[in-house]
C-alpha cells in the first residue's frame, strides 16, 4: 500500500487512545483540542476506507 494509507504517529496516538478513553480524555492526553482529535480520527477512517477500496480493487483484478 502506498505511504498515504498509513497512519501518522499523531493519528495512531489519536486512534489507540480513544479505544480506551473517551475522546475528551485523549484530547487532554495527547495535548491537542478536541476538534483536532476529531480531525485524527476523521483521516483514520478515511485512510481505512481507501485501504478497504483498494483490497476490494484488487481481489477484483
Amino acid at each position: 500500500m502506498s505511504d498515504g494509507l498509513l497512519l501518522s504517529d499523531r493519528e495512531q496516538e489519536a486512534w489507540e487512545l480513544t479505544r480506551t478513553m473517551s475522546r475528551d480524555n485523549a484530547a487532554e492526553e495527547m495535548g491537542v483540542t478536541r476538534d483536532t482529535l476529531e480531525t485524527y480520527l476523521d483521516r483514520c477512517y478515511s485512510k481505512r476506507k481507501q485501504a478497504r477500496e483498494t483490497i476490494e480493487w484488487m481481489k477484483a483484478a
